[in-house]
């Protein structure tokens, strides 16, 4: 990733390397996190997006993208109940489920 953001002169992109339960972001008050293809693959996801809170400024967003397996058949992927889950418990609710992409899940959280 750096060194395509050199190679393409671009310099408002920093790379982060979080940890299982914490991205570690350098900033807090974000407005929107885009996790695209990602959560079905997280170690602890309840305690990242937990840990996940601390950098949103009130009001500020999730937005997860991912394969939708009911659509897709692909059972690698987390279901549109099981995210909803996922996020309940780590103090999350859903503020938007977009129904625009064929097979996968384009959902918008909030913490509660």
């Amino acid at each position: 990733m750096r060194q395509v953001c050199r190679d393409d002169n671009v310099g408002n992109v920093e790379t982060v390397v979080g940890e299982v339960e914490d991205p570690l972001f350098p900033v807090a008050g974000l407005e929107v996190v885009v996790m695209v293809y990602a959560i079905h693959d997280f170690a602890r996801p309840v305690a990242f997006l937990g840990n996940l809170k601390k950098y949103l400024k009130p009001g500020g967003t999730v937005v997860v993208l991912d394969q939708d397996p009911d659509a897709s058949g692909d059972r690698h992927f987390l279901t549109r109940e099981r995210l909803v889950a996922l996020f309940a418990e780590s103090g999350y609710e859903l503020a938007r489920d977009e129904r625009i992409l064929e097979t996968d899940l384009l959902l918008v959280f909030r913490p509660s």
